[in-house]
């Protein structure tokens, strides 16, 4: 599709609505949407010079029925401030105090100056120099209670269970054979960016790569798969991780994402070829572990990526899908991150 240019730059032709707009029979049904508030940030904090805090904006809640969640949280993003975003983006650090304390049997935090609560299943979206009809999709938070009402909700709750014993494990029971704990698969190897764990350790924590990788040094780089372990058990065990997840990004993502960006994210996988994991459908191109056990941090299990950062080499034509799962016990507390992009 060709691009008009105006006063000598390219401008991008705006997706018709009407093409990427969701009838009312593939909607989140209205009795499962509450009126809600706009969301204010809290009030923000000092950050110490040189250096910055995050500072959300104010969020509207607005009925969008190119969502299927049919209301977003929509914010006017004018794309004149995007040099000094990114430059704020990338000297942002978390404020101070914000590590959680143990009071009784819980873990808390206290609020975060300047930001705002997520509320999950309902996306968060940019209306680029506040008009409406260029939406861009920020982030959505789901759980699997706000996923319930949803159709696909028995199979996201399927293959959540099953997500959970490859990653943590399972014993034997009934006619079900015992399942390893993903990252304690004998011969798997963590990341460079994990060096500061014992590779004698006992511990699994650290990052690890699942998928596909980049070898560098030619171009952009070559794409291959992410050969961490050589042996029948962990190729299956691996390779059945990789198919939840391909399965959770085809169910979910449709329902965080707009109408049009989810179909132009298919069509440019499948017109550019593009290798990804886990099945034939187009889905993320690299698969990432991460592991922290209680009193651990991710800082320090995985290096600058465990924190804040900007990552030039992430995909601008998707988001990337994040599972965390939280292994929770009397004297264990542990989690784990898939992250694929």
């Amino acid at each position: 599709m060709g691009m008009p240019v105006e006063g000598g730059l390219i401008a991008a032709i705006k997706p018709p609505r009407e093409r990427f707009t969701y009838c009312e029979g593939d909607l989140l049904p209205s009795v499962h949407c509450h009126l809600r508030n706009d969301l204010q940030p809290l009030p923000a904090a000092t950050p110490p010079q040189g250096r910055s805090y995050p500072q959300s904006p104010t969020w509207n809640y607005t009925e969008d029925h190119r969502y299927r969640s049919r209301f977003v949280y929509s914010t006017a993003y004018h794309l004149h401030n995007i040099t000094a975003h990114h430059a704020r983006l990338s000297v942002t650090d978390t404020p101070p105090n914000m590590v959680p304390k143990k009071v009784g049997d819980r873990y808390v935090t206290d609020e975060v100056p300047g930001v705002v609560q997520m509320v999950p299943g309902i996306p968060f979206v940019y209306y680029i120099d506040g008009d409406s009809d260029a939406a861009h999709t920020v982030a959505c938070l789901h759980t699997l209670e706000s996923l319930r009402p949803y159709p696909c909700f028995p199979q996201v709750l399927n293959l959540s269970v099953q997500l959970a014993k490859l990653s943590w494990g399972c014993k034997a029971h009934d006619t079900t054979p015992e399942i390893m704990r993903v990252s304690r698969l004998p011969g798997l190897k963590r990341n460079d960016r994990s060096k500061k764990v014992s590779s004698d350790s006992a511990t699994s924590d650290g990052s690890y790569s699942l998928a596909n990788t980049v070898l560098e040094g030619e171009g952009q780089g070559t794409v291959l798969p992410a050969v961490q372990v050589d042996t029948r058990e962990a190729r299956m065990h691996i390779g059945s991780v990789l198919k939840c997840l391909n399965n959770l990004y085809r169910l979910i993502m449709p329902l965080c994402v707009s109408k049009f960006e989810f179909e132009i994210g298919d069509f440019h996988s499948d017109i550019n070829n593009v290798m990804s994991f886990g099945g034939l459908a187009p889905n993320g191109t690299s698969c990432q572990l991460n592991s922290s056990s209680l009193g651990k941090i991710l800082l320090e299990m995985i290096g600058a990526q465990g924190s804040w950062h900007t990552d030039v080499k992430d995909d601008l034509t998707r988001l990337t899908l994040f599972v965390l799962l939280l292994l929770v016990g009397p004297s264990t507390y542990s989690i784990s991150i898939y992250s694929q992009c």
